[in-house]
């Protein structure tokens, strides 16, 4: 959530040159890009002001992208319900729209709004078909159905960008939608949806004083292995990403610099004045060797109006870089819905309804969430007539918000299962013969994903955690025994418009994505067991190989006989594989399976793989694949009324199990005996009794 942001003018650049001996005031940002900048602009840099043409330094104008925005008032479920402000805020809706398209006519995007009437009353004229009530105490209050009811509410309108108005302080930014509260304030909603188009907070490890700014410093250089020149880079909360927005102060600690300001937080007061005494700010650090270094702080002029900091001072805006990150995002995920309508509805539907298996031997558990957004872990027990049933367990929420999409499952060993998912951020519980934290509780292990992550593991003492983070980009997160601790977020580079398909051997990683172009890319991470910074491919520089294609959706990979296989749904419906070798180079074309889909195809890997998938009309077929695919392909029709993906999984040495998601909500199952060359459905389809 964020204050009041807007247009921001010429204003202090980053880090400048040394004041004197052992004072630094440099961050990564780059002291060579500041010096060249000063010598020609006397130290001013230039951000883009909202209400002019971007000039030097701007990136160049982009295409005009239009989105149309569908603003949702919520009310509680009861249709007496008060709204609130809702007719003063729909009144003010257009101005705050076009407000908005000032700010971000240098993105390249513009909002579009059927405006409503100006008053409301008896007999008065609907409102605009872009503003809509909702008496759904769900979506109005958040919290435990909140997330889910909002995804299925989202996915019914593909076309449009959805703002939630709702009771409460606070907003929340998802690949679907923005959460706003009750307020018709733009710079606010600027804010949010800098959030949803890639943009993190410009700032980080807020300080509480002068003396706690100066002990975050020492111990990022010193405890995080940071140069020293560095130092004021604990305080960037968008250095990963964007290039030349300075660190950002804000909080506590400036009613410290100038105690005469007052107010509840010290910050109220200070917006409107000019810095002069104590200005700017002196951060002496002491180093354990003994050596010391005074940094100056020099940046609030710039930080303070920057739509993406909390300061809130008129006149507001983006930095260049920050326009590029949000042009990259643009084209990438969910968002290409607005740039090039692909596969949005079908690809939340999926989140939403999909549903995650993890077979370890003939130990097999089923996940997936109810209506009300709630996941719930199935054990399944398969009989020999091939009937299959299951004891259902709910998982419990996170910080009071629901898994938000299909879960991530894996047996790390015998008898630990890894579940991954997102909830309130990415979210992990260990399980197996009892679940850790508890059966109800998750751990939290950060923020980055906006679409379901994907887990790998290459043995018992490590685990791989992939995402797609909100700019496009696939990042990992790894755990291993000897380290007893999640580390930090790593870039693994790509554009990926997904989420990352994974598949493992006992000592490398094949990730699969959709890219941006809409192209098919996979990449090679060879892991070592006990140290992540010894991995190979892991690097946000390190190759991915496009394998070309039109892909539709996600795509599957699986472990095979030489390599790996990689499975789509193309854009024209059709099914394809393509084989690639243990380093991720394809050794032959995109091979068509001669089937329609309805939805991404799962792949079971082995010597002798599976493809199954949900055709147009809900009904599920099978297909054994040859050696090669010049040999005829048989394809098993086993029936059903799927309503979302399969999953398929392999269970002991001669049987596959199929779980889809059917039409009433609930989940079904069927066996397969795996044979040579063709399966062969065992017993029929059972309802797996899933909580509806």
């Amino acid at each position: 959530m964020g204050s009041g942001r807007g247009t921001i003018l010429l204003a202090m650049w980053g880090p400048g040159a040394s004041d004197g001996a052992g004072e630094r005031h440099s961050s990564r940002r780059g002291r060579e890009r500041t010096l060249g900048l000063r010598a020609g602009l006397a130290g001013l840099g230039l951000l883009v002001a909202a209400s002019a043409r971007p000039v030097g330094g701007a990136p160049p104008p982009a295409p005009v992208v239009s989105i149309r925005l569908l603003c949702v008032v919520a009310a509680d479920d009861d249709p007496a319900a008060p709204t609130f402000t809702k007719d003063f805020r729909a009144a003010q809706l257009p101005g705050m729209v076009a407000e908005l398209n000032t700010y971000y006519a240098p993105v390249g995007v513009r909002f579009l709004l059927d405006a409503p009437p100006p008053t409301r009353g008896p007999g008065a004229a609907p409102w605009g078909a872009d503003i809509q009530e909702v008496h759904d105490t769900g979506i109005n209050r958040g919290g435990v159905v909140g997330t889910m009811r909002r995804l299925r509410f989202a996915a019914a309108h593909p076309e449009r960008l959805v703002v939630f108005f709702r009771d409460g302080e606070g907003a929340h930014v998802g690949p679907e939608s923005v959460v706003f509260w009750k307020g018709a304030y733009a710079p606010t909603l600027a804010h949010e949806l800098g959030h949803f188009f890639g943009l993190p907070h410009t700032f980080a490890n807020d300080p509480a004083s002068i003396e706690d700014a100066a002990e975050k410093i020492r111990a990022y250089v010193e405890e995080g292995g940071h140069p020293r020149d560095h130092g004021l880079d604990v305080f960037d909360g968008d250095l990963d990403c964007v290039d030349d927005t300075p660190p950002c102060m804000q909080g506590a600690i400036w009613k410290a610099v100038w105690p005469d300001q007052g107010g509840e937080d010290g910050v109220a007061r200070m917006k409107g004045r000019r810095e002069t005494a104590g200005f700017p700010v002196k951060l002496p650090v002491k180093f354990h060797d003994g050596s010391s270094l005074v940094y100056t702080y020099r940046h609030l002029e710039e930080v303070r109006r920057n739509f993406m900091s909390y300061w809130g001072v008129a006149p507001f805006g983006f930095s260049p870089g920050q326009i590029r990150v949000m042009r990259r995002t643009l084209v990438s995920g969910a968002h290409l819905r607005f740039s090039a309508a692909v596969g949005f509805s079908d690809s939340i539907a999926e989140q939403v309804e999909g549903c995650a298996i993890a077979a370890h031997g003939e130990d097999v558990r089923v996940f997936a969430t109810d209506a009300g957004g709630v996941l719930h872990a199935g054990a399944l027990r398969v009989t020999q007539a091939g009937a299959v049933t299951a004891e259902w367990t709910s998982m419990g929420d996170h910080n009071g918000a629901n898994v938000a999409c299909a879960p991530a499952a894996k047996w790390r060993s015998d008898t630990t299962l890894d579940l991954v998912a997102m909830g309130d951020g990415v979210i992990n519980k260990v399980g197996g013969r009892g679940w850790w934290p508890s059966p109800t509780t998750w751990s939290g292990i950060g923020v980055w994903t906006v679409r379901a992550p994907a887990v790998a593991s290459t043995a018992p003492t490590r685990l791989d955690v992939f995402a797609r983070a909100i700019d496009g980009t696939v990042v990992s997160k790894p755990w291993t025994e000897a380290h007893q601790a999640w580390p930090a977020w790593r870039r693994l580079g790509g554009s990926g418009a997904g989420a990352p398909a994974v598949a493992e051997t006992s000592d490398r990683v094949i990730l699969a994505i959709r890219t941006a172009q809409r192209t098919i890319a996979v990449k090679v991470v060879v892991v070592d067991p006990l140290e992540p910074s010894r991995d190979r491919g892991a690097g946000e520089d390190d190759r991915w190989n496009d394998l070309g294609g039109s892909g539709y959706d996600d795509p599957a990979v699986a472990i095979v006989d030489g390599g790996a296989l990689v499975a789509a749904r193309f854009e024209d419906g059709s099914v394809r594989v393509r084989p690639i070798d243990a380093e991720g180079h394809a050794t032959a074309g995109w091979g068509d399976l001669g089937i329609r889909a309805g939805s991404r195809p799962a792949l079971v890997g082995g010597a002798a793989p599976r493809v199954v998938v949900r055709r147009p009309d809900g009904g599920v077929s099978s297909c054994v694949l040859p050696t090669t695919l010049d040999e005829r392909l048989t394809w098993t029709d086993l029936g059903s009324t799927a309503r979302a993906a399969p999953i398929a999984a392999r269970i002991g040495p001669a049987k596959i199990l199929v779980v889809v998601r059917v039409r009433d909500g609930g989940l079904s199952a069927r066996v397969l005996s795996a044979g040579a060359s063709v399966d062969t459905a065992q017993g029929e389809w059972s309802d797996l009794g899933f909580p509806r």
